[in-house]
């Protein structure tokens, strides 16, 4: 076999040359097929992380749809937004139904005209560039309160769309000052004028009525400090002109700003340079 093979190649050198190079092929490819196995006694030292296994050299690659389902926030939007409509609603059937008990109208209040309208969109500016300010340039418990609400809050509704922001603002606009303003603020008022006076009436039921508001919202010692500030906001508009309608305004445009900017706004800037943008919980002290 083997003479006759060489005759072969003598006969037909061009046969010849290509039968080596096709060995020669299938040479390089077993070769290349071996060193294109990772063992774990190929790895480096500082190719492991601490408390880290070798990787194997069979390993499934991830899945990306996988991966991608990790980061999304907790609930659809579809469920978060009924989700925060039941319980706003709810939040203000009960409120009124409270009001009836103790015999205080929270909506006895609420005049629709355009001034209202007007005074409420222009109302809502300062706190939206108060938010963009400070979540831009986040300063001192600020950066902290950012970071929190970024990576705790923000994620929960992430998924949802404009629309659905338009829901959920519109029902905390109502829900919650039917409660904090329609009711306490004002039965405060009401209940604290005859041993106190008017004005301080008025200003004991500001104060009680914001740090209720701001205790119903606590996340964290800030962001509950936060909300105190924005309830004494609102019901400042609210007795500055006696009309409820314009802190739901104000209350719901903020919301829906608020919503739409963090979401699909910027990403998260006070994340360390390089880190992940995970962060410790947040923490109040200086």
């Amino acid at each position: 076999m083997r003479y006759r093979a060489r005759d072969s190649a003598r006969r037909n050198p061009g046969r010849g040359r290509a039968e080596r190079r096709v060995g020669r092929g299938h040479r390089e490819m077993r070769m290349s097929a071996a060193n294109d196995e990772t063992t774990p006694d190929d790895l480096k030292p500082d190719d492991l992380k601490p408390g880290s296994d070798p990787p194997s050299a069979h390993a499934e690659p991830q899945n990306p749809a996988v991966i991608a389902t990790d980061e999304v926030g907790p609930g659809s939007g579809g469920a978060i937004t009924l989700i925060a409509v039941i319980f706003e609603s709810l939040l203000g059937l009960v409120t009124i139904g409270l009001g009836w008990l103790v015999g205080v109208d929270p909506a006895a209040r609420i005049h629709f005209d355009a001034t209202a309208l007007l005074v409420g969109a222009v109302a809502t500016v300062p706190p939206v560039a108060a938010l963009i300010l400070l979540d831009r340039y986040p300063m001192g418990p600020f950066g902290r309160l950012q970071q929190f609400v970024r990576q705790h809050v923000v994620p929960i509704f992430r998924d949802c769309s404009w629309w659905q922001f338009a829901l959920i603002a519109a029902a905390a606009g109502v829900g919650e000052e039917l409660l904090c303003r329609g009711l306490l603020q004002q039965g405060l008022e009401i209940w604290l004028t005859g041993p106190l006076g008017a004005t301080a009436a008025m200003a004991c039921a500001l104060v009680i009525a914001s740090v209720l508001f701001g205790l119903a919202h606590f996340l964290t010692p800030m962001y509950a400090a936060a909300c105190i500030l924005i309830g004494l906001y609102l019901g400042g508009l609210y007795m500055a002109t006696g009309n409820l309608l314009v802190p739901v305004i104000v209350h719901a445009l903020y919301d829906l700003v608020a919503l739409i900017y963090l979401t699909r706004g910027t990403s998260i800037s006070t994340a360390p340079a390089g880190s992940s943008g995970q962060v410790p919980p947040p923490s109040d002290s200086p």
